[in-house]
């Protein structure tokens, strides 16, 4: 082959490789733009004086502007937060940081306000200089998080509120054990007696109100039993019919065929009961107030935003007419002491003891409410089996004259004293200790001698259910009465389960605590 034939399929060749790079090129570029064409995210190319150049089919699909629309428009005509002003500074921002990653507000063509997460690129070509930026919606993810804080709040909140109902009702039960003791010593004296009396019926209001807290804190269901959820709304109707202002109208709508839940139907009536009165409370104008029921399925892949497990649940909902909330009100309306009343017109924790009790009750609660539209609470509770129809025969509590040899072990130096003077005034002899140590040590020398340990559960040091354990491996027959400022759900139902004869919430009457020693000390017999 010639030096010129050589030559020429050497110029073949190269030309090939070119045609074959330009291919390659050209396959990359509609590669680039199928890509960004049907890319997730919104992509905006834009210039220095913010007029956008450039803007893919998913832009045009978040905003709901046309990409011709899109084109024509500038930056901070998308962005609530920017006008015309700033935006050289935004621009200079960019510049100076070459890329940056922030939150941002935009308006759609209907108004609607988008949460977006916006990643900008700043870029030089040819002397000129571009943004390239992509904008993601967040709102879902921005409610997820929202969320998340909210009921890490309310876990917060309620943590601090049970600690302090807690510590409240141990006080409260020196306070009512000394106004029994002082009741009974005024004899005929009217107007000792009428403070007495009157000192106690305080006490039980402050006992009311840390049972609220205690409920909020998640600590206050007593009792897990089948609820039959319409004939608790027809006593809450019934109760509302006498005392509901005359321009009130109330209704009912029970469309739920399965009407049962597992739970405590008193704590459960204060529930509705606390929703109907606020409801009742929105509305000073009068209106209707509607409590309705229904079944709601809640699968996997479609959950209410209660964020409830999939299940079956009865929705129990409490509607107004009344004035409404606003957004700032609806995030705080079920935190205690947080109330929109004026001053001495409430204490703020109706709805936060409601709160508390359904998600105590393993269910939620949301509520929706617009200012001038009124307001719709809704409670979330699993559906359970039927219960009986008829309520079991409950024992006449025993008198008030007692015998027995009782331990008092509590760390409360007034409950141990007032503890002390009551139980011997009902007829017990009693010794009592301000910690499991020397509870124990007395126990293992008498234990034989002894008919019953009223026993507190939070104490420093030796817990009380530490105390039950090793009593119990003294003598696996030991009868004990659990004392606590917190309810019975929780650690004291676990006691009981395993063996502990049953529980007395502080603070506790006279009339209370004979009929919790007197039935303890009558298994023990």
């Amino acid at each position: 082959m010639s030096d010129e034939t050589g030559a020429m399929h050497a110029e073949i060749e190269r030309l090939r490789a070119q045609l074959r790079n330009l291919e390659d090129a050209a396959g990359l570029q509609r590669f680039a733009r199928f890509a960004v064409e049907h890319l997730s995210d919104a992509i905006y190319w834009m210039q220095e004086d913010a007029s956008i150049l450039y803007v893919n089919e998913a832009a045009s699909r978040l905003m709901g502007y046309s990409i011709e629309e899109l084109r024509s428009m500038k930056v901070y005509e998308l962005n609530v937060d920017l006008d015309h002003s700033v935006w050289p500074a935004v621009w200079g921002l960019l510049k100076a940081e070459g890329s940056r990653t922030f939150e941002a507000r935009h308006r759609r063509k209907d108004g609607r306000v988008l949460e977006v997460e916006i990643t900008a690129h700043f870029l030089t070509l040819d002397g000129t200089e571009y943004s390239c930026a992509f904008a993601r919606d967040i709102g879902d993810r921005k409610e997820l998080e929202g969320r998340l804080r909210q009921a890490e709040k309310m876990e917060a909140i309620g943590r601090l509120a049970g600690g302090v109902a807690h510590d409240f009702n141990n006080q409260l039960a020196g306070i009512m054990g000394y106004g029994e003791l002082l009741k009974q010593l005024v004899g005929d004296r009217p107007k000792a007696l009428e403070y007495s009396e009157e000192l106690l019926r305080l006490v039980k209001v402050a006992g009311d109100l840390t049972a609220q807290l205690l409920a909020f804190a998640r600590q206050g269901k007593v009792i897990s039993e089948p609820v039959d959820l319409h004939g608790l709304v027809g006593g809450v109707v019934a109760m509302l019919s006498r005392s509901m202002d005359r321009n009130i109208t109330v209704s009912t709508e029970l469309d739920a065929t399965r009407r049962w839940t597992l739970g405590d139907a008193s704590q459960l009536k204060s529930a509705v009961l606390n929703l109907a009165l606020n409801a009742r409370d929105a509305m000073p104008e009068g209106g209707t107030l509607t409590v309705s029921t229904r079944n709601v399925d809640f699968t996997a892949a479609a959950q209410d935003v209660t964020g409830l497990p999939p299940g079956s649940y009865v929705a129990l909902s409490v509607r107004d007419e009344g004035m409404g909330m606003d957004a700032e009100t609806r995030d705080h309306i079920f935190e205690p002491f947080f109330t929109t009343k004026q001053v001495g017109a409430g204490t703020g924790l109706g709805l936060a003891a409601v709160y508390g009790t359904i998600r105590n009750h393993e269910g939620g609660i949301v509520v929706e409410s617009e200012p001038g539209h009124g307001s719709v609470f809704t409670a979330y509770l699993p559906v359970a089996r039927p219960g009986p129809q008829d309520q079991p025969h409950r024992e006449e509590p025993p008198g008030m004259r007692l015998r027995g040899h009782v331990m008092l072990v509590d760390d409360e130096d007034a409950v141990r004293e007032v503890g002390t003077q009551m139980l011997e005034g009902l007829g017990c002899t009693v010794r009592a200790f301000r910690d499991g140590d020397s509870a124990l040590a007395y126990y293992r020398e008498h234990h034989e001698t002894v008919d019953l340990i009223l026993l507190d559960l939070i104490m420093p040091g030796m817990t009380g259910a530490r105390v039950f354990e090793q009593a119990r491996a003294i003598d696996p027959h030991v009868h004990v009465l659990l004392l606590s400022g917190y309810s019975r759900d929780g650690q004291a139902q676990e006691l009981i389960d395993v063996g502990a004869s049953g529980f007395l919430q502080k603070p506790f009457s006279m009339e209370e605590l004979a009929r919790e020693v007197g039935t303890a000390l009558q298994g023990a017999s």
